[in-house]
């Protein structure tokens, strides 16, 4: 099957959301940071605040990762691979682990958003374990 647009359009994304989510990642403690100055935050939440990022962004690169490596086996038209079914495996206990970082880090700080990115991770995870699963 030859590469439509769509593929190329969805790899490209894929590439461009690695490099923008690594960046983000190495450069979490600027980020924080510049959002504790714009909050006008206890300069004491800067260093949980930058390991939340930092996690939670080298998981979220790893996460792409993997679907990158599964897209690849979508394009060579052979999704029903044990290789998706081991990436499905790693995304699941990734995006898990997302959300237990982002639930710990609301006994210490309470935003809305953050619970609720923690709540899709969550959701995320049994979906790809149920995936997982279900290709077995």
């Amino acid at each position: 099957q030859e590469n439509t647009f769509v593929h190329k359009v969805t790899k490209i994304l894929l590439d461009i959301l690695i490099v923008l989510g690594a960046v983000c990642t190495v450069a979490s403690y600027p980020i924080a940071r510049i959002l504790q100055q714009m909050t006008d935050d206890d300069p004491s939440v800067i260093f949980p605040f930058t390991l939340t990022l930092l996690f939670s962004g080298a998981l979220a690169v790893f996460i792409l990762i993997q679907l990158r490596k599964m897209f690849k086996t979508l394009l060579n038209d052979d999704p029903f691979v044990s290789e998706n079914v081991s990436s499905l495996r790693k995304i699941a206990l990734a995006a898990a682990l997302i959300s237990l970082i982002y639930f710990i880090k609301c006994f210490f700080r309470r935003p809305f958003p953050l619970s609720v990115n923690g709540f899709v991770d969550f959701v995320s995870g049994i979906l790809c374990r149920i995936f997982q699963v279900a290709c077995c």
